[in-house]
């Protein structure tokens, strides 16, 4: 029979004689006659080395060798792949919500104002002789009752707040290399409860978040971008010395239901000053309210052009 190595006749007990040459049909030695290892390529080479890739391409329509395409960002709050470990987080879904929250405080903020220089002025008529009746003091009481809701909103406002500050923070960990800043992640939440700290720490926090959010700008750009964050912060301290001074300025505990005494006339004047400064507050609160939302686009829109 012929032998399927070399063509030859008969059979080979200790092995094929035309091993290591090129039978006639120059089929590569150990391999029967018309069939070549790699389809037809030179043994040894790169078997897909410069050449069309034989057969069913691994990722159809592409050429073989091309990576795969990379997988679109996916849907919701995440974005792209930062340099560093883990996903960017989107803060530009919140910055409306928190708009919103910060646009109704300072309306809220406004009415107070308002309702404060009324019983001010109304306890100023009766310090000064002026008789007043029972249905204008409680009407006056009324209204400063009815505004204080808006300190509600005011609340949820500041949750929000932190919950972006928190994220923003975090995003900055993820656009390069360290050093990210003075404060961790975690102090752009629990930096707002640590007492006379408070006064301090969440500013160096958002000092950090605009540093790391905006690293290239121009030092015009930079500079601009502080004053606005030191303006919203000063603007907020004072607003909240002023509650602080105004809440103890009262003096007397009043009656059962919260309203003073005014039995006597330090007791007006008590309150009509602490009318005054809570007065005082609600309207640097407009002011930082206005503030806080320029803040909170400026520093949105560096991290939304950085993927965020």
């Amino acid at each position: 029979m012929a032998c399927p190595y070399c063509g030859g006749e008969g059979t080979h007990a200790v092995g094929c004689p035309g091993a290591g040459q090129q039978n006639p049909a120059g089929s590569p030695q150990g391999y029967p006659p018309g069939q070549q290892p790699y389809g037809g390529r030179q043994q040894g080479g790169e078997p897909y080395s410069g050449q069309q890739y034989q057969g069913q391409q691994p990722y159809p329509g592409q050429q073989y060798g091309q990576p795969y395409p990379a997988a679109p960002p996916p849907p919701g709050d995440w974005g792209m792949q930062g340099p560093g470990q883990g996903q960017i987080r989107r803060v530009s879904s919140m910055v409306t919500a928190l708009n919103v929250l910060i646009g109704v405080t300072i309306a809220g903020a406004v009415l107070s104002v308002f309702a404060y220089v009324q019983r001010a002025m109304l306890v100023g008529d009766v310090l000064d002789g002026e008789l007043k009746s029972k249905e204008d003091a409680d009407d006056a009481d009324a209204f400063v009752s009815a505004t204080g809701i808006s300190m509600l909103v005011f609340l949820a406002a500041g949750i929000v707040f932190m919950i972006w500050l928190h994220r923003a923070r975090k995003n900055i960990e993820l656009f390069g290399p360290p050093p990210h800043g003075k404060l961790g992640a975690g102090w752009a939440i629990g930096g707002w409860f640590v007492p006379l700290a408070n006064l301090v720490l969440p500013k160096l926090v958002v000092d950090d978040v605009w540093r790391g959010s905006e690293p290239t700008g121009s030092p015009a750009e930079q500079r601009s971008g502080k004053t606005l964050i030191l303006a919203w912060w000063l603007v907020f301290v004072v607003s909240e010395v002023l509650f602080f001074a105004g809440t103890f300025t009262r003096g007397d505990d009043g009656n059962e239901d919260g309203m003073p005494k005014l039995t006597k006339a330090e007791d007006l004047d008590a309150w009509q000053t602490a009318d005054w400064l809570l007065a005082a507050g609600y309207g640097l609160l407009v002011v930082a309210g206005v503030l806080a939302i320029m803040v909170v686009r400026r520093i949105s829109a560096a991290q939304a052009a950085r993927g965020a």
